[in-house]
């Protein structure tokens, strides 16, 4: 070990009572010591400051065992082994040392520091460990509420390497601190150990500062779960670190969560801020927002603070944004459209899209609608669109938040109806110097003092003469101009007789009612030319015939029993079969109660009293016609027999349905059924309305008429 150097003195004198852990003061010799082997020679009631410092010593413990030895432990008041080149000290180290006031351990290369290292100092008052190179001061290095070092006034662990600090390396009770350096360190984040101490004396102590200067602090934290209750009397130095983001909700931290949290709480921490590199731009603007109408905007928290970024605002004091904090704004780059320039605007409540001189062919499809300062809500935009090469305004999903468009200088030639009508109420709308030739009649969706449409070929005609008519009564408006024939004219000076609109009109309804006219007189023709034919296809497509054979039912059932009786000649096999296979399934189809006389006769009645009685019971009598019929031994007398019945009735209620194109209808001997055919018409079964004719026939009423009509396709 190096050699130590002779004993030198230096008197003074204090107050000490005794030698224990009471450390009780009395008038007392202060010898200096620099020689750790004179300590034996020492008085015991003397007092001792041993000075060790700058003695290249690496290790101390030799030192520790003497003083052990020496038995005058208990008698030295200061220890200063500044200076040397100590890398580690044992947690025992100072543990014959209980009345050591002052432990001066700086400019060393200690790296850590056990908990317990000054456990046993309990009267320490002065300790400084600053220029080493600590990375973390660890809880319990100051005692604890069991074994404290209540009497710490002193603490300077500046100049290291500190990165973290135990939540509990400050404790409740710790009330004769009045100065703490923990400046020029590594520290990162703030946690609130100086409001820990949780002293009750909340008047400002001159020179009680916690000095956490020069560290690399970028925000504040609360993992150790402390909260301010009230002020203290100590200040919180934080100058020169990297504290760039002032938020409320940085401060918020430090305080209960259920407690409301104002700008006034913020008085209770006295922290000095300033000399960081504050970044003022939107994010700052809800934290200088709350002090524009506050008294506390002087307040020495923030008097001091001045931006270092955005250049614009190097310089500028927290004054000056609070009364102007329409300056802090932010440059936006996610969904920015390619070669624009996109800026958040908190205090205008919206975000500029610059777009201008970008060559863009279409309006952005997607925009930034969120401002960093208030994400929960949408906010409105201001767009220049500008110098480009966009030929249509169209709707997107961000329309209804625009409240200003300078889309002025391109070559639109149209507007979305769509746009103008979930266009904001507020719209300010520049369309000047574009390719309009006329403009929507939605554009009146948009004030006219917030619409701009200088510099268009505008065309004067009888279309947009409503326009003329808006304009006109907005002075700002009467001198423009739209062309005729290459002639320009005074949008205000145009009118329908200017513009010959009447004969214009006149054209117009002739072009349209000429051609109804003429539909209508070829329908009239064709209807009474093909009056039945016509009739039936209307009854087809309009389903007329179902809906009155519906009331039939209803009107006549109780008259009738059936809707048709079927009269063929039954001995005949294919009129038989197609009658089967055909005709009564499309009757079905339709909802007819059908008489049949093959399907329908009892098997022991009288035919022609069952004949007589369901022809009277039926509305319609349907005649198959063909070669054989006239032969066909009942059908000539149920012919007769409907005849008699119609006749009776004098309803029309005989069909003829023509089923066989064998038949020559000049051969028909028949009197009466020759006189049907003469004179009146009847279906065919090869005639493509034959089914239509047939349904339309059978659901018509049974109209009185002294005339017998039958149908003829």
């Amino acid at each position: 070990m190096t050699s130590l150097c002779t004993l030198s003195l230096t008197v003074f004198f204090c107050c000490f009572y005794q030698i224990d852990t009471s450390c009780v003061y009395d008038d007392y010799t202060d010898i200096l010591v620099n020689d750790v082997t004179k300590l034996k020679s020492i008085v015991e009631s003397n007092r001792i400051y041993l000075d060790l410092s700058n003695r290249n010593l690496t290790d101390i413990k030799d030192i520790s065992r003497m003083i052990k030895e020496s038995g005058v432990g208990h008698t030295i008041i200061k220890l200063d082994i500044s200076y040397n080149n100590i890398e580690n000290l044992p947690s025992d180290i100072f543990q014959h040392l209980p009345q050591v006031r002052s432990l001066n351990i700086s400019n060393n290369n200690l790296t850590s520091l056990h908990p317990d290292t000054f456990i046993h100092n309990y009267c320490l008052r002065t300790l400084d460990i600053s220029y080493n190179n600590l990375e973390n001061l660890p809880s319990g290095l100051l005692g604890s509420k069991d074994i404290s070092l209540l009497g710490l006034t002193f603490f300077d662990v500046s100049h290291n390497k500190i990165k973290t600090m135990g939540y509990e390396l400050f404790y409740e009770g710790l009330n004769s601190l009045r100065h703490v350096n923990i400046s020029y360190n590594k520290l990162e984040y703030f946690e609130p150990w100086p409001y820990s101490t949780n002293q009750t004396i909340s008047k400002p102590i001159d020179g009680y500062v916690f000095n956490f200067s020069h560290n690399n602090i970028r925000d504040f934290s609360n993992k150790m779960k402390y909260y301010v209750g009230h002020e203290q009397p100590f200040s919180v130095d934080l100058n020169f670190n990297n504290l760039s983001r002032l938020r409320m909700d940085s401060f918020k931290v430090l305080f209960k969560p259920s407690n409301d949290f104002t700008e006034y709480n913020l008085a209770h921490l006295n922290i000095d801020i300033r000399y960081n590199p504050w970044i003022c731009d939107c994010e700052m603007y809800p934290f200088v927002r709350s002090f524009v109408d506050s008294f506390l905007r002087t307040h020495p928290l923030l008097a001091g603070i001045n931006c270092a970024s955005p250049p614009l605002l190097a310089g500028k004091s927290f004054t000056y944004l609070v009364d102007n904090p329409q300056v802090l704004v932010c440059n936006i780059t996610y969904n920015c459209p390619d070669r624009c320039f996109c800026e958040d605007r908190p205090d205008d409540r919206l975000i500029l899209i610059d777009c201008s001189h970008t060559n863009q062919l279409t309006m952005p499809l997607n925009l930034p609608r969120v401002s960093k300062c208030s994400p929960n809500s949408r906010v409105n935009l201001m767009m220049d669109l500008s110098h480009n090469k966009i030929n249509n305004i169209i709707w997107t999903n961000y329309t209804q938040n625009i409240i200003y468009l300078n889309i002025s200088n391109n070559v639109i030639d149209k507007i979305e109806s769509k746009f103008l009508k979930h266009a904001h109420s507020n719209l300010s709308l520049d369309i000047g110097n574009n390719m309009f030739k006329s403009l929507p009649n939605a554009i009146q969706n948009i004030h006219y003092n917030n619409l701009y449409f200088d510099n268009n070929p505008l065309e004067c005609n009888c279309d947009f003469l409503w326009f003329n008519d808006w304009i006109r009564l907005h002075a700002k408006h009467n001198n423009y101009t739209c062309t005729i024939k290459n002639d320009k004219h005074y949008i205000k000076d145009v009118t329908y007789n200017s513009l010959h609109c009447y004969t214009d009109l006149a054209i117009l309804l002739c072009s349209i009612l000429i051609p109804i006219f003429a539909i209508v007189v070829f329908a009239v023709l064709v209807y009474h030319k093909w009056i039945y034919e016509t009739k039936v296809i209307l009854s087809h497509i309009l389903e007329i015939a179902s809906k009155s054979h519906t009331n039939l039912d209803k009107s006549e059932k109780a008259l009738y029993k059936y809707d048709v009786y079927i009269s063929s000649n039954v001995e005949s096999t294919d009129t038989r079969l197609w009658i089967r296979d055909n005709l009564l399934k499309k009757l079905d189809k339709y909802g007819l109660k059908v008489y049949y006389p093959p399907r329908n006769n009892p098997a022991n009645d009288c035919r022609i009293d069952v004949m007589v009685e369901n022809i009277a019971t039926s509305r319609k009598i349907l005649i198959i016609l063909d070669e054989s019929y006239l032969h066909g031994g009942w059908c000539i007398e149920e012919f007769d027999q409907a005849h008699q019945n119609m006749c009776e009735e004098n309803k029309r209620k005989i069909i003829v349905f023509l089923c066989s194109n064998n038949i020559n209808l000049d051969d028909i001997q028949q009197e009466s059924l020759k006189t049907y055919i003469k004179h009146e018409q009847l279906i065919k079964r090869d005639d493509f309305l034959c089914w239509s004719k047939l349904r339309y026939e059978i659901s018509n009423k049974c109209d009185e008429d002294k005339k017998v009509k039958v149908i003829h396709a």
